[in-house]
């Protein structure tokens, strides 16, 4: 989370969604009165810190990213849900599994369904209404931030990629790791951001027989 008291603006900065690119060039813009906060701050636990009149006056954004990809990358993060003696063992283990196999299936369907961490509470409100003033796509992030930097009148410099997983099975779509379940599971969950900002998860997954 990122206040620029110079810029009247609010950055917010939900997992798994490029977020450090962007917060890497706007901490460049900050003064010394701004607030720099690294961690996943979310809108209300902001409040406190900027006062109610500058959160509602101030110009706040966010970044989205289509849930199905957004958990693939984070199963990834959490070392596919394996407890091991550490992440490279865990990963090493992910890798030796044949991706189209059962074996890597049944594990990444076990991660989603126990999966409890959502970044709904930096788009919407208690009601479900929309809580940010703009929103970024991590599918044309830097296009967005372009257009952000415009409309803030702030220095735009291109994105650089920052803390990218490098074990991730890159050559594989995304929608690829579902299975009929596990798709229905992350589409019920994300509900309000998959109807909100139009995603869908590539091809339709098949049911299981």
């Amino acid at each position: 989370m990122i206040i620029s008291h110079k810029h009247k603006f609010i950055f917010f900065k939900p997992w798994k969604v490029g977020g450090n690119s962007v917060e890497h060039n706007l901490i460049e813009l900050c003064g010394d009165k701004d607030v720099i906060d690294i961690t996943h701050r979310n809108p209300k636990d902001t409040l406190h810190i900027v006062g109610k009149k500058k959160f509602n006056n101030y110009f706040k954004f966010t970044i989205t990213r289509n849930p199905w990809d957004r958990m693939v990358s984070y199963f990834w993060w959490q070392d596919g849900g394996l407890v091991g003696k550490n992440h490279r063992e865990n990963i090493d283990k992910l890798l030796k599994m044949k991706f189209d196999g059962y074996e890597f299936k049944e594990q990444f369907a076990r991660w989603i369904g126990n999966y409890t961490h959502f970044n709904q509470p930096f788009y919407f409100d208690k009601s479900g209404d929309p809580i940010m003033d703009h929103y970024m796509r991590f599918e044309n992030l830097d296009e967005d931030y372009k257009a952000l930097c415009e409309r803030l009148n702030i220095e735009y410099k291109s994105l650089k990629k920052i803390g990218a997983f490098p074990f991730k099975k890159k050559n594989e779509e995304y929608w690829k790791y579902y299975n009929y379940h596990s798709g229905a599971i992350v589409a019920q969950r994300h509900r309000k951001s998959i109807e909100k900002f139009n995603y869908t998860c590539g091809p339709a997954p098949k049911k299981d027989i």
